[in-house]
């Protein structure tokens, strides 16, 4: 997915609440130290065709998100808000689409990274490494997406009772039993 410009803080803040594109990128080194900053991603008709895509949805009707982005100390930034979508996938069993409604509540952390080398380490406290000091905020949206839809749509009409493979009554290694019987 092509990047968008990184977009500077202090732009943002001459409104209450800016609207931004899928590809916004924040340099945390413009945001305020005191106040939180406020914006909204509503994604376009291509934007969503793009993410459906992405994700193997069957369609992606909408997606909201509103997002604050403070400060929480030295090196330290937070960034939480709600994420609103409209969201078919397809049933596992029937193939059927499956309709869904996502409301879900993002919380990140971010942190400076340590310039000690390229290893990159799973943080403790969950604190996300910033990427050339920037936040992408599409990318948190994006995934914040994926996690919250059922990874198992799953159609009215498909039988409750329904497993993988529960047609499949004969065991694979029998045949090789009776091959090795036969010797």
């Amino acid at each position: 997915m092509p990047r968008g410009q990184t977009i500077i803080a202090e732009a943002l803040m001459q409104k209450q609440m800016q609207h931004l594109a899928l590809d916004a990128v924040i340099d945390v080194s413009t945001l305020p130290f005191s106040g939180p900053l406020f914006c909204m991603i509503v994604c376009s008709a291509e934007e969503c065709s793009m993410l459906a895509s992405r994700f193997g949805f069957a369609s992606l009707a909408s997606l909201a998100a509103n997002i604050s982005i403070k400060s929480a100390g030295p090196d330290h930034w937070d960034v939480t808000g709600s994420l609103k979508a409209e969201v078919t996938q397809l049933c596992g069993v029937t193939g059927d689409p499956v309709p869904e409604s996502v409301d879900f509540q993002i919380e990140e952390r971010y942190g400076l990274a340590n310039d000690e080398g390229i290893d990159v380490e799973v943080s403790p406290d969950g604190v996300e490494p910033l990427v050339d000091g920037s936040i992408d905020l599409g990318e948190i949206v994006a995934q914040s997406l994926a996690i919250a839809v059922n990874p198992w749509p799953r159609s009215a009409a498909a039988p409750e009772n329904f497993q993988a493979g529960a047609g499949e009554n004969e065991n694979p290694f029998a045949r090789l039993a009776v091959l090795k019987s036969n010797e």
